[in-house]
């Protein structure tokens, strides 16, 4: 069975939070196929994701779903590591308060994971 992540995503033109099923199998595809390009020198999985809010809600809601996206992409790119350039993976957060919340929680490695973290 595919593993699949349900994040909230806000749409910028209906303006309403919508549920989006990402299937892992698919992104571990794409991955590969950015990472066998010469021309690869890192891999963002995230962009200004804590600024995903809406009716109160802040950019915490979306975090723990990315931090475990990051986790399973980067052990999938370890477990291909043969067959693909090995590239920095991290993501692009805004640079709003508390930034260096925001950079510590995915500095920070779960359960001593190292895929856990972001590299960048």
């Amino acid at each position: 069975m595919a593993r699949q992540y349900e994040m909230q995503v806000l749409s910028s033109y209906s303006k309403r939070l919508h549920r989006r099923r990402l299937n892992l199998d698919a992104l571990e595809e794409a991955l590969h196929a950015v990472l066998v390009t010469a021309t690869s020198i890192r891999y963002l999985y995230g962009n200004e994701n804590n600024l995903q809010v809406e009716n109160g809600a802040d950019g915490t809601t979306t975090a723990p779903c990315v931090k475990a996206f990051l986790r399973d992409i980067r052990s999938y790119a370890a477990s291909c590591s043969a067959a693909v350039r090995q590239v920095p993976m991290g993501l692009d957060i805004a640079d709003i308060p508390p930034r260096w919340q925001w950079i510590s929680y995915y500095d920070c490695a779960v359960d001593n994971d190292e895929n856990s973290r972001a590299e960048w």
